[in-house]
């Protein structure tokens, strides 16, 4: 008595499924718009902050579309900087 829980063919099928061109263009996709995300937490910070990198990776596309409410698309930065 076998209790495999995935047999070859299943393996095969999700093989074959990972390497079609619709799972290509959709990895395309994700990833343009998680370096988008990326470049906006840059533009909206002013550089490097760690809190707002995170939330660009793991939530890519609400911080994307609250980047485009903040600074607009294409993003416009405040180039003069404050006194002191």
């Amino acid at each position: 008595m076998t209790t495999e829980i995935f047999t070859e063919e299943d393996i095969e099928h999700y093989q074959q499924d990972s390497n079609s061109a619709t799972a290509q263009v959709i990895y395309i996709f994700w990833s343009i718009v998680s370096l988008m995300a990326i470049y906006y937490s840059f533009v909206i910070y002013n550089g490097f902050d760690l809190g707002g990198f995170l939330l660009a990776i793991f939530f890519a596309p609400v911080y994307l579309l609250w980047g485009f409410y903040k600074v607009g698309f294409p993003p416009t930065t405040n180039k003069r900087r404050r006194k002191k």
